[in-house]
């Protein structure tokens, strides 16, 4: 029960920190849209275009986005 416990805790605080990296992007900060799950080794983020004006909500993602996510990525 300890181990499921510790896995909720921080499955919530990855979903806090997403929120945060979310806001940054929406406010045009990019210094910190990393969150490292594994030190150097897995990282998560928000996705690029969550709240993109034409791109936003859309799954899968037109070509026309190609460039977009590449500059975001790099």
């Amino acid at each position: 029960m300890k181990t499921h416990t510790r896995i909720n805790e921080l499955e919530n605080s990855i979903r806090k920190e997403l929120i945060k990296i979310r806001e940054r992007i929406r406010r045009g900060e990019d210094s910190k849209i990393l969150i490292w799950i594994i030190a150097q080794k897995l990282a998560c983020s928000q996705r690029p275009l969550r709240d993109h004006p034409i791109f936003g909500g859309r799954s899968p993602l037109p070509p026309q986005a190609k460039n977009i996510v590449k500059r975001w990525v790099e």
